[in-house]
């Protein structure tokens, strides 16, 4: 049995297709397979499940530390600040001894004397935040929140946390610093997934040759500040019989594909799934649900009998329905009156959840109006037809 995993980055989708019977001579008649090119060929009957997990962006952790109630001239301050990392560890955070971290000093000679916060509070923090800059960019950021009379400490990456910030003030007598303030966490950090920053520190990135000009096979890597969704394809194939240690024995090859696709593109991808694999195997990875996805084509409007003797404001016209191109009945679908062509009779009419109601009396005739229907992954616009009795 063979048992491996792959690792691909797609930032388009020009080379994701499905291919059908007539398009590939080794599918049987009717079959389809989700083709991407420089990837594989999964056919719908050796795809066991697909598993998505949706990426979402960090949280960058946040902390505050209180400003002294006043300042003297000669006062020396000094700002300590212990950082570590969550993830991997990077050898300019690494300090013997202690559990991989790095530690801030900034110190600050107090020029002018105040009592009040918001006057020292903001030099403090702007001279902090400057020091702590290396060629223009900080690994911390200081700032001063007025709102609350404290320095606000924010990470500057997602796998930063702060597990210790200080206000301190020199001791003449002691020759030492002595703690003033300390911090507490105001928003506790969170690692992101399917964020850049995920896939360049947890996927093996491809190789110069495999980045070849013109290479039919080329690798891609993640873009800056995206967001990617991903997909683990699990297949499972038959193999000759084969081999030593099989003798007799069918050979199996199982083998799990994980896709990062951008977020944007997600969507599309999962229309493609579903066309070229059946709409069953694409599953939620945390809850094993299945998620089932197709694009909204078409509004029914089920109407009830109409008299313009009849008619008044807020009358019940009748009861709307989306469905999808597969032509299964949409829900979680909002619906409204939208401007365009075919709103000509819009303003008489008004949309409450999925009802279509008349706003006054209606005149004998054929009225249009233009509904537009919106899910999570789209929207799609019809005219539609009411029509009133005499």
């Amino acid at each position: 049995m063979f048992d491996f995993t792959t690792e691909t980055i797609l930032n388009d989708l020009s080379r994701v297709s499905v291919l059908t019977d007539t398009q590939d001579a080794s599918l049987a008649i009717g079959e389809k397979a989700l083709y991407i090119k420089r990837q594989n060929k999964y056919r719908s009957a050796n795809v066991k499940n697909i598993f998505k997990s949706a990426g979402y962006n960090p949280v960058l952790e946040v902390a505050h530390v209180s400003v002294p109630a006043s300042v003297a001239v000669g006062d020396l301050l000094r700002i300590n600040i212990d950082v570590i990392l969550s993830g991997s560890q990077n050898a300019e955070y690494t300090r013997w001894a202690v559990n991989k971290g790095k530690p801030f000093f900034v110190e600050y000679l107090v020029a002018t004397a105040s009592a009040v916060v918001d006057t020292h509070g903001p030099l403090i923090a702007a001279f902090a935040n400057k020091a702590l800059k290396k060629e223009g960019f900080s690994d911390i950021v200081i700032s001063y929140n007025a709102t609350s009379d404290k320095l606000e400490v924010t990470a500057t990456n997602e796998y930063q946390r702060i597990v210790g910030a200080s206000i301190e003030k020199y001791n003449a007598v002691t020759f030492e610093f002595d703690v003033v303030t300390t911090a507490t966490i105001k928003t506790a950090g969170l690692e992101g997934f399917g964020t850049s920053w995920f896939l360049t520190k947890n996927i093996k990135l491809p190789t110069v040759e495999n980045m070849r000009f013109m290479g039919e096979h080329q690798d891609e890597l993640p873009i800056a500040n995206s967001l990617y969704d991903q997909y683990s394809i699990f297949l499972e194939s038959a193999r000759n019989i084969t081999g030593q240690g099989a003798v007799g024995q069918a050979m199996v090859s199982k083998t799990v594909h994980v896709i990062y696709v951008l977020s944007s593109l997600s969507s599309t991808f999962e229309a493609l799934i579903n066309d070229g694999l059946g709409n069953t195997k694409l599953k939620n990875a945390q809850t094993n649900a299945a998620l089932y996805f197709s694009a909204l084509a078409d509004v029914v409007l089920s109407q009830v009998a109409l008299s313009a003797a009849t008619v008044v404001a807020n009358t019940f016209v009748g009861s709307l329905d989306a469905y999808f191109a597969d032509f299964n009945l949409a829900t979680g679908v909002t619906f409204a009156l939208v401007a365009g062509t075919g709103d000509t009779n819009n303003a008489g009419f008004a949309i409450t959840g999925a009802q279509v109601r008349s706003v006054g009396a209606q005149t004998a005739g054929a009225k249009s109006i233009r509904v537009r229907a919106t899910d999570a992954n789209g929207s799609y616009t019809e005219v539609l037809t009411i029509t009133v009795g005499a």
